[in-house]
């Protein structure tokens, strides 16, 4: 997928599953890492788009930044949010990702191929949920969305 699907698919699931914009736009940022991670690094779809890196990354990093703070652990969790979504989401594609070892088989659904209109539809699809189930939990009022901009100006 495309980093612009990516970002946009995951701010879009974050945002129906919290409600709130920061988490959400930490994590579209965070979607984009294993791409980013993997330039001239490695080879694509191999280290960066193993799950395991990220539970790793869940376990060591997330106890280690909440002891030193709240902010850090948001981030940091945000982030990895983000790179765990960017992996489901390359897991819908034809080219899939590594499941049980980083250069092993790749495992996808096989929903869409990147960088053709089936990867638009998947992404309009995603989206189209995502907005769905936030609006039938309030969080496209105006009054709810004005409360989150606020909070996000003025840090509460």
């Amino acid at each position: 997928m495309k980093w612009r699907n990516h970002k946009l698919c995951t701010f879009a699931l974050v945002f129906a599953a919290t409600g709130r914009l920061l988490p959400a736009f930490i994590a579209g940022i965070g979607s984009i890492l294993p791409d980013l991670l993997e330039m001239r690094l490695v080879r694509h779809r191999t280290l960066t788009h193993w799950p395991f890196t990220y539970v790793i990354g869940i376990v060591v990093l997330l106890p280690l930044v909440k002891v030193l703070t709240w902010w850090g652990w948001l981030i940091v969790s945000c982030l990895l949010i983000g790179c765990l979504l960017h992996l489901a989401e390359d897991g819908l594609s034809k080219g899939g990702i590594p499941l049980f070892s980083p250069a092993g088989k790749r495992y996808g659904a096989g929903w869409y191929v990147t960088d053709t209109i089936t990867e638009t539809f998947m992404a309009v699809g995603i989206v189209v949920v995502a907005v769905y189930f936030s609006w039938r939990r309030g969080f496209l009022s105006a009054d709810f969305l004005a409360d989150e901009v606020n909070w996000l100006l003025f840090w509460g």
